[in-house]
């Protein structure tokens, strides 16, 4: 499969998660004719691009593997993994911040850089898996292993993309603003 194709239909496979997390918020009866529905419209063609799902591919890319993830335990109607404290979201949220800034030159470090030969990162991978497993958090573990998977199968040419992207980000914000708001 070639890499367009895999976001293409990723990027589908999310547009089709979000119509039915949201359906299911408003209307349960109605979460699988409405996610079905987003799955289809995401490839119809419009006025101008070719599909949603292909304009949202070039738009961010291939999305990460635990976003990819995520979605399909959406899509299937399977709990999520549980959220991470609010803490643990600030923690996160730091770090991918820092992580943007250094990858686009704000720095002497350059991170991203790092995921092409992550021998370092798949080492320093090792005490958070550890700590997974320590805590019972099972589905984190196979999601992360998942990742890790993805990475060597050569879906994700670099370690950060199969594990984190933007979108990924902005969702573990979102708590954290609403409880900011409220």
């Amino acid at each position: 499969m070639t890499p367009a194709l895999l976001g293409w239909l990723a990027q589908g496979l999310l547009l089709a998660a979000l119509a039915g997390r949201l359906a299911r918020r408003w209307q349960p009866r109605l979460a699988l004719p409405v996610l079905l529905a987003g799955g289809c419209l995401a490839f119809l063609p419009l006025p101008g691009i070719d599909s949603l799902a292909a304009w949202l591919h070039g738009v961010f890319g291939l999305p990460s593997m635990t976003l990819l993830q995520l979605a399909l335990l959406t899509c299937l109607g399977r709990p999520l993994p549980p959220a991470p404290g609010r803490k643990t979201c600030l923690i996160l949220l730091a770090l991918a911040l820092l992580f943007y800034l250094t990858a686009l030159g704000l720095g002497p470090l350059d991170p991203y850089g790092w995921g092409f030969q992550p021998l370092f990162l798949l080492a320093a991978l090792l005490p958070l898996l550890i700590w997974l497993y320590q805590q019972g958090q099972a589905a984190w573990l196979m999601v992360l292993t998942l990742d890790l998977l993805a990475y060597t199968l050569g879906l994700h040419p670099n370690l950060w993309d199969a594990l984190f992207d933007p979108i990924l980000v902005l969702i573990l914000a979102m708590p954290l603003a609403r409880r900011k708001s409220s």
